[in-house]
């Protein structure tokens, strides 16, 4: 005796299959928008998420001689946030099996405390490399011509100046929650066709 059991109204099981190969097939810009999102929230809030959906307050900022303290790291308005919304230096990575968006600004892995997809939480040293004029670091006077900050050269050499980190553009549960619901959606409607 043999008990066949066939899938009923088409290949069912193939459309399922093939929804969890191509798990964003048809979600992508909407997969896309939900990520800068989260971005955008974690700059308007001045916060970072973590993996377990608590809401980490940044550093605030401090005046640097000449230059007051403002909104960490430029705000929801600065370059670094406009680049995570998709404008110049951002940038995004969408196909049915993977989404990606990103930023291409060299100093934004030091704010944010690292460039992987988890953030470190440590301070930043930057120490200066190049001497310019008079055997000093290049550093020196550019710290102080442009913020009326002056630094012993061999401070700047020895312990540099710290940059504290900034957490963004992390995996947190209500990301998680939006991308699982469209791709509960999708697996339904690959059920449902």
């Amino acid at each position: 005796m043999i008990l066949d059991v066939g899938i009923t109204g088409g290949d069912l099981l193939g459309k399922l299959l093939d929804a969890f190969k191509a798990p964003f097939r048809g979600m992508e810009r909407q997969g896309v928008k939900a990520m800068r999102k989260s971005v955008a929230s974690e700059f308007a809030g001045r916060y970072w998420h973590t993996p377990q959906g608590r809401k980490i307050p940044w550093a605030p900022s401090k005046p640097f001689g000449r230059r007051p303290a403002g909104s960490p790291l430029g705000g929801p308005g600065g370059s670094l946030a406009q680049a995570w919304a998709g404008s110049a230096g951002g940038f995004e990575v969408m196909g049915p099996e993977r989404l990606a968006i990103g930023v291409d600004m060299p100093f934004a892995a030091l704010h944010r405390g690292g460039a992987g997809t988890s953030a470190d939480l440590r301070e930043t040293r930057i120490k200066a490399k190049r001497i310019g004029a008079q055997g000093k670091p290049a550093m020196h006077w550019r710290l102080g011509m442009e913020f009326g900050v002056w630094i012993s050269p061999a401070k700047l050499l020895t312990e540099g100046l710290s940059i504290p980190s900034r957490p963004h553009a992390t995996s947190n549960p209500e990301l998680a929650d939006a991308l699982a619901g469209r791709l509960l959606d999708n697996l339904l409607g690959a059920s449902r066709a």
